[in-house]
């Protein structure tokens, strides 16, 4: 299976009361699997959408969370399998979950990380910073 597109489509961010010490937790979660019809490499194919969010939280001080979803593509039989799986007991199997989950953390956090600036929160990934030689 092959991840072929992504989109967001819905983002909620607050900002409260700054605090010292404000604990970072990002959690990404796949919510929904259905067969989709799509559009790839200039013809119709087999797919599925997957539905996730990401939540951001700052504690008290915020949070920054996103909606949106995946686009799938690949044999026929494994997007069964994935839909299957996924109405049966609202799982997706392992492997597919870690690399799905894996772009899922990363899109969100490429979304959150200017959306944090814009109202003021910390970043939600720690940027690595250049020492200088000593």
């Amino acid at each position: 299976m092959m991840i072929v597109g992504d989109k967001i489509t819905k983002v909620d961010a607050q900002r409260g009361k700054l605090e010292t010490g404000i604990k970072i937790e990002t959690k990404p979660e796949i919510t929904k699997v259905t067969a989709e019809e799509l559009f790839a490499a200039g013809e119709k194919r087999a797919g599925a959408l997957v539905d996730f969010k990401v939540n951001t939280s700052y504690g008290k001080s915020g949070h920054i969370n996103l909606e949106g979803a995946l686009f799938l593509t690949g044999d026929e039989k494994e997007l069964k399998d994935l839909q299957k799986s996924w109405k049966k007991n609202k799982k997706v199997d392992e492997k597919l979950a870690a690399v799905l989950l894996t772009k899922i953390l990363e899109l969100g956090l490429v979304t959150a990380i200017p959306l944090s600036k814009t109202i003021g929160l910390p970043a939600p990934l720690q940027l690595p910073r250049v020492q200088p030689k000593q």
